[in-house]
Protein backbone atom coordinates (compact mmCIF):
# COMPACT_ATOMS: atom_id res chain seq x y z
CA UNK A 1 0.00 0.00 0.00
CA UNK A 2 1.34 3.46 -0.59
CA UNK A 3 1.94 4.76 2.74
CA UNK A 4 4.49 8.07 3.79
CA UNK A 5 5.67 8.72 6.98
CA UNK A 6 6.11 12.01 8.76
CA UNK A 7 9.31 12.06 11.54
CA UNK A 8 10.70 14.58 13.57
CA UNK A 9 10.95 15.83 17.09
CA UNK A 10 7.25 16.61 18.96
CA UNK A 11 6.62 20.59 18.65
CA UNK A 12 8.62 20.59 15.06
CA UNK A 13 5.90 21.05 12.96
CA UNK A 14 4.55 17.63 12.58
CA UNK A 15 0.66 18.85 13.25
CA UNK A 16 0.55 21.49 11.01
CA UNK A 17 2.27 19.31 8.43
CA UNK A 18 0.11 17.04 8.52
CA UNK A 19 -2.85 18.89 8.27
CA UNK A 20 -1.59 20.78 5.14
CA UNK A 21 -0.83 17.72 3.55
CA UNK A 22 -4.53 16.16 4.26
CA UNK A 23 -6.04 19.58 2.15
CA UNK A 24 -4.64 17.49 -0.63
CA UNK A 25 -6.84 15.12 -2.45
CA UNK A 26 -4.90 11.89 -2.78
CA UNK A 27 -3.70 11.98 0.77
CA UNK A 28 -5.37 11.18 4.42
CA UNK A 29 -3.48 11.72 7.37
CA UNK A 30 -3.69 9.61 10.34
CA UNK A 31 -2.58 11.62 13.01
CA UNK A 32 -1.14 9.99 16.20
CA UNK A 33 -2.08 6.30 16.13
CA UNK A 34 0.00 5.11 19.20
CA UNK A 35 -2.92 2.34 20.21
CA UNK A 36 -2.39 0.21 17.23
CA UNK A 37 1.70 -0.29 17.61
CA UNK A 38 1.32 -0.03 21.46
CA UNK A 39 -0.49 -2.98 21.28
CA UNK A 40 2.30 -4.56 19.65
CA UNK A 41 5.44 -3.44 21.11
CA UNK A 42 6.52 -2.67 24.89
CA UNK A 43 6.64 0.68 25.44
CA UNK A 44 6.48 0.20 29.08
CA UNK A 45 10.07 1.71 29.62
CA UNK A 46 10.47 4.28 26.95
CA UNK A 47 9.47 4.95 23.26
CA UNK A 48 12.26 2.51 21.45
CA UNK A 49 10.81 -0.51 20.72
CA UNK A 50 12.63 -4.17 20.45
CA UNK A 51 13.25 -5.65 17.03
CA UNK A 52 12.18 -8.48 19.02
CA UNK A 53 8.49 -7.67 19.47
CA UNK A 54 8.43 -7.39 15.43
CA UNK A 55 6.68 -10.99 14.72
CA UNK A 56 4.88 -11.95 12.07
CA UNK A 57 1.38 -11.83 13.93
CA UNK A 58 1.98 -8.28 14.68
CA UNK A 59 2.91 -7.32 11.29
CA UNK A 60 0.24 -8.55 9.51
CA UNK A 61 -2.29 -7.11 11.86
CA UNK A 62 -0.43 -3.85 11.93
CA UNK A 63 -0.82 -3.82 8.25
CA UNK A 64 -4.39 -4.69 8.18
CA UNK A 65 -5.09 -1.97 10.44
CA UNK A 66 -3.57 0.47 7.82
CA UNK A 67 -5.50 -0.98 5.08
CA UNK A 68 -8.41 -0.81 7.07
CA UNK A 69 -8.00 3.06 7.54
CA UNK A 70 -7.25 3.25 3.63
CA UNK A 71 -10.38 1.92 2.52
CA UNK A 72 -12.57 3.76 4.69
CA UNK A 73 -10.56 7.29 3.89
CA UNK A 74 -10.73 6.29 0.04
CA UNK A 75 -7.30 8.16 -0.92
CA UNK A 76 -4.22 6.60 -3.18
CA UNK A 77 -2.11 7.50 -0.28
CA UNK A 78 -2.07 7.76 4.13
CA UNK A 79 0.51 9.70 5.18
CA UNK A 80 1.51 8.49 9.29
CA UNK A 81 1.79 11.26 12.07
CA UNK A 82 2.89 9.41 14.74
CA UNK A 83 5.95 10.67 16.99
CA UNK A 84 7.24 7.29 17.87
CA UNK A 85 7.87 6.19 14.56
CA UNK A 86 10.75 8.55 15.24
CA UNK A 87 12.65 6.55 17.36
CA UNK A 88 11.65 3.57 15.62
CA UNK A 89 12.28 4.06 11.70
CA UNK A 90 14.49 0.52 11.07
CA UNK A 91 11.18 -1.70 12.84
CA UNK A 92 8.78 0.42 10.66
CA UNK A 93 10.22 0.47 7.56
CA UNK A 94 11.00 -3.41 7.69
CA UNK A 95 7.07 -3.60 7.69
CA UNK A 96 6.03 -0.89 5.09
CA UNK A 97 9.67 -0.81 2.96
CA UNK A 98 8.33 1.19 0.11
CA UNK A 99 7.14 3.72 2.41
CA UNK A 100 7.89 7.82 1.89
CA UNK A 101 9.61 9.67 4.70
CA UNK A 102 9.28 13.41 5.47
CA UNK A 103 11.53 14.33 8.33
CA UNK A 104 10.85 18.09 9.28
CA UNK A 105 13.40 19.90 11.64
CA UNK A 106 12.81 23.06 13.91
CA UNK A 107 15.43 24.97 15.49
CA UNK A 108 16.00 23.12 19.02
CA UNK A 109 15.81 26.28 20.58
CA UNK A 110 12.15 26.49 19.94
CA UNK A 111 11.55 23.47 20.55
CA UNK A 112 12.67 23.50 23.79
CA UNK A 113 10.50 26.51 23.84
CA UNK A 114 7.48 24.72 22.71
CA UNK A 115 7.89 21.83 24.87
CA UNK A 116 8.73 23.82 27.95
CA UNK A 117 5.30 25.40 27.57
CA UNK A 118 3.45 22.15 26.94
CA UNK A 119 4.88 20.47 29.96
CA UNK A 120 3.86 23.74 32.32
CA UNK A 121 -0.03 23.64 30.92
CA UNK A 122 0.02 19.69 31.58
CA UNK A 123 1.98 20.66 35.33
CA UNK A 124 -0.67 23.14 35.84
CA UNK A 125 -4.49 21.07 35.02
CA UNK A 126 -2.46 18.20 37.29
CA UNK A 127 -2.32 20.51 40.09
CA UNK A 128 -5.54 22.60 39.91
CA UNK A 129 -7.25 18.85 38.83
CA UNK A 130 -8.46 20.69 35.64
CA UNK A 131 -11.22 18.16 34.42
CA UNK A 132 -12.26 20.87 32.10
CA UNK A 133 -9.14 21.23 30.51
CA UNK A 134 -8.45 17.71 30.96
CA UNK A 135 -11.57 16.95 29.31
CA UNK A 136 -10.21 19.27 26.06
CA UNK A 137 -7.25 17.23 25.69
CA UNK A 138 -9.08 13.87 25.41
CA UNK A 139 -11.75 15.43 22.85
CA UNK A 140 -9.06 16.75 20.97
CA UNK A 141 -7.19 13.36 20.84
CA UNK A 142 -10.04 11.40 19.92
CA UNK A 143 -11.37 14.24 17.08
CA UNK A 144 -7.63 12.95 15.34
CA UNK A 145 -9.11 9.69 14.65
CA UNK A 146 -11.18 10.32 11.62
CA UNK A 147 -13.49 6.95 12.18
CA UNK A 148 -15.81 5.37 14.22
CA UNK A 149 -13.43 2.00 14.62
CA UNK A 150 -10.03 4.14 15.36
CA UNK A 151 -11.88 6.28 18.55
CA UNK A 152 -13.10 3.15 19.77
CA UNK A 153 -9.84 1.13 19.62
CA UNK A 154 -7.75 4.49 21.65
CA UNK A 155 -10.88 4.65 24.16
CA UNK A 156 -10.06 0.69 24.56
CA UNK A 157 -6.34 1.56 24.50
CA UNK A 158 -7.05 4.00 27.19
CA UNK A 159 -8.86 2.04 29.54
CA UNK A 160 -7.18 -1.04 29.46
CA UNK A 161 -3.72 -0.71 28.78
CA UNK A 162 -0.95 0.00 31.66
CA UNK A 163 0.10 3.21 29.56
CA UNK A 164 -2.48 4.81 30.02
CA UNK A 165 -4.09 6.98 32.90
CA UNK A 166 -2.34 6.22 36.76
CA UNK A 167 -4.71 4.51 38.55
CA UNK A 168 -4.34 6.86 41.58
CA UNK A 169 -4.56 9.85 39.75
CA UNK A 170 -6.72 10.48 36.47
CA UNK A 171 -4.50 13.03 35.17
CA UNK A 172 -1.15 11.52 35.13
CA UNK A 173 -0.23 8.88 32.73
CA UNK A 174 1.46 5.39 33.95
CA UNK A 175 3.78 5.52 31.08
CA UNK A 176 5.52 8.97 33.12
CA UNK A 177 5.54 7.20 36.56
CA UNK A 178 2.44 9.25 37.50
CA UNK A 179 4.08 12.43 36.51
CA UNK A 180 2.16 14.60 33.68
CA UNK A 181 5.12 15.33 31.78
CA UNK A 182 5.19 15.29 27.54
CA UNK A 183 6.86 13.98 24.67
CA UNK A 184 9.25 11.52 23.59
CA UNK A 185 10.81 8.81 25.71
CA UNK A 186 14.10 8.26 25.07
CA UNK A 187 16.47 5.09 26.62
CA UNK A 188 16.87 5.71 30.34
CA UNK A 189 14.88 8.62 30.14
CA UNK A 190 14.29 7.90 33.72
CA UNK A 191 17.69 8.27 34.98
CA UNK A 192 18.69 11.58 32.88
CA UNK A 193 14.97 13.68 34.72
CA UNK A 194 16.69 12.40 37.82
CA UNK A 195 19.48 14.44 37.21
CA UNK A 196 18.81 17.39 35.08
CA UNK A 197 16.70 19.84 34.75
CA UNK A 198 12.97 19.87 33.30
CA UNK A 199 14.81 22.39 30.40
CA UNK A 200 17.90 19.95 29.72
CA UNK A 201 15.18 17.44 29.66
CA UNK A 202 13.16 19.18 27.00
CA UNK A 203 16.78 19.68 24.95
CA UNK A 204 17.65 16.12 25.45
CA UNK A 205 13.96 14.85 23.75
CA UNK A 206 14.56 17.10 20.77
CA UNK A 207 18.53 16.11 20.49
CA UNK A 208 17.17 12.23 21.17
CA UNK A 209 14.79 12.22 18.35
CA UNK A 210 17.09 13.97 15.63
CA UNK A 211 19.58 11.75 16.26
CA UNK A 212 17.52 8.91 16.22
CA UNK A 213 16.34 9.98 12.45
CA UNK A 214 19.69 10.71 11.50
CA UNK A 215 20.57 7.16 12.40
CA UNK A 216 18.66 5.64 10.41
CA UNK A 217 18.05 7.84 7.52
CA UNK A 218 21.04 6.42 5.44
CA UNK A 219 18.99 3.35 5.43
CA UNK A 220 16.09 4.97 3.46
CA UNK A 221 15.97 4.86 -0.22
CA UNK A 222 17.17 7.96 -1.51
CA UNK A 223 13.72 8.65 -3.72
CA UNK A 224 11.52 8.07 -0.81
CA UNK A 225 12.79 10.58 1.90
CA UNK A 226 13.15 14.55 2.05
CA UNK A 227 14.15 17.08 4.96
CA UNK A 228 12.68 20.29 5.47
CA UNK A 229 12.72 22.53 7.57
CA UNK A 230 10.28 23.76 9.17
CA UNK A 231 11.30 28.15 9.25
CA UNK A 232 11.06 27.29 4.86
CA UNK A 233 7.68 25.49 5.54
CA UNK A 234 6.54 29.31 7.06
CA UNK A 235 8.67 31.30 4.57
CA UNK A 236 8.39 29.13 1.19
CA UNK A 237 5.25 27.08 1.82
CA UNK A 238 4.28 26.30 -1.55
CA UNK A 239 7.88 25.37 -2.57
CA UNK A 240 8.50 23.14 0.17
CA UNK A 241 5.32 21.64 -0.11
CA UNK A 242 5.71 21.28 -4.07
CA UNK A 243 9.23 19.41 -3.36
CA UNK A 244 7.44 17.05 -1.14
CA UNK A 245 4.03 16.17 -3.18
CA UNK A 246 7.22 15.43 -6.05
CA UNK A 247 9.07 13.39 -3.87
CA UNK A 248 5.65 11.66 -2.69
CA UNK A 249 4.86 11.06 -7.01
CA UNK A 250 1.84 13.14 -6.12
CA UNK A 251 0.44 16.04 -8.47
CA UNK A 252 0.11 19.79 -6.92
CA UNK A 253 -2.56 21.19 -8.38
CA UNK A 254 -3.41 25.15 -8.22
CA UNK A 255 -6.18 24.20 -5.95
CA UNK A 256 -4.34 22.89 -3.39
CA UNK A 257 -2.79 25.54 -2.40
CA UNK A 258 -5.74 27.84 -2.04
CA UNK A 259 -6.96 25.19 0.64
CA UNK A 260 -4.28 24.93 3.27
CA UNK A 261 -4.14 26.33 6.80
CA UNK A 262 -3.16 29.69 7.33
CA UNK A 263 0.78 29.79 8.32
CA UNK A 264 2.02 32.04 11.26
CA UNK A 265 4.86 33.25 8.88
CA UNK A 266 6.86 34.77 11.63
CA UNK A 267 6.75 31.67 13.96
CA UNK A 268 10.39 31.47 14.63
CA UNK A 269 12.85 32.59 17.00
CA UNK A 270 10.67 33.39 19.97
CA UNK A 271 13.09 31.26 21.84
CA UNK A 272 15.06 35.10 22.20
CA UNK A 273 12.30 36.57 23.74
CA UNK A 274 11.21 33.44 25.47
CA UNK A 275 14.59 32.00 27.62
CA UNK A 276 16.87 33.95 30.15
CA UNK A 277 20.41 34.23 29.27
CA UNK A 278 21.08 31.31 31.96
CA UNK A 279 18.62 29.14 30.41
CA UNK A 280 19.91 29.43 26.64
CA UNK A 281 23.55 29.12 28.77
CA UNK A 282 22.60 25.52 29.98
CA UNK A 283 20.23 24.31 26.90
CA UNK A 284 22.96 25.27 24.23
CA UNK A 285 25.41 22.76 24.72
CA UNK A 286 22.50 19.95 24.45
CA UNK A 287 21.46 21.68 21.05
CA UNK A 288 25.01 22.74 19.43
CA UNK A 289 26.54 19.38 19.63
CA UNK A 290 24.22 17.51 17.26
CA UNK A 291 24.76 17.70 13.67
CA UNK A 292 21.12 18.05 11.67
Amino acid sequence: MKIAFIVGSGRSGTTILGDILKKHRNISVWHEPYFIWEKYFDCSKSDVWNNSDLTRDAVQKIEREYRIFKAKAKKDLVVDKYLSVSFNIDIVNKIFPNAKWIHILRDGRDVVLSLKNEWEKRNEMVVKKDLIMLFHTARRMLRRQPFLRFKVLAIIHELVTNQSFNPNSIFNKSKWNGMPYYGLRFEEWENYIQNHSVLEFNAMQWRKTVEAVNDNWNKLSLKNKIVIEYEDLLVNTNDVLKRILRMLELDYYPEYFTQIPKLKKQNFNKWQNGFEKDEIKLLNPIIESIKS
